[in-house]
């Protein structure tokens, strides 16, 4: 008669707990933002060169993906008087961060500035442009 054993497996400890960790979790954080246009037709975009920075580090999150807003060099146009949503998907942020801003770092004016925003425990965000 035959036995059959499976083979010992020796589990890395190491390399188990690295892998459990949060830290390879992915991580991303979502921004919606809004918009009360005014009495006129508006255009808005979105530059790849938008970030969330954390007030406690020089590290950045990067923008990952938009929805509901072109990316330069394409417009978005705004009906007058219109509410606009749209939402940005980023990096995640440290694990100590406890205020950050959403900065447009564009090479002409009226890039998305909004600063100080507190952090929360889901990483969800509502925003007013």
């Amino acid at each position: 008669m035959n036995i059959i054993t499976k083979p010992k497996t020796k589990v890395d400890t190491e390399i188990l707990e690295q892998i459990l960790t949060e830290e390879n979790v992915e991580r991303q954080v979502i921004v919606k933002c809004y918009l009360e246009n005014g009495p006129m037709e508006q255009m808005i975009r979105i530059w790849q060169s938008t970030f969330l920075i954390p007030k406690e580090s020089s590290d950045k999150s990067k923008l990952l993906n938009a929805d509901n807003i072109t990316f330069f060099p394409f417009w978005t146009f705004i009906k007058p008087k219109q509410k606009y949503q749209f939402t940005l998907i980023f990096e995640g942020l440290p694990r100590g961060c406890k205020f950050f801003d959403l900065i447009e770092e564009i090479p002409q004016s009226g890039g998305f500035s909004i600063t100080n925003i507190p952090r929360n425990q889901m990483d969800v965000y509502h925003v007013q442009i």
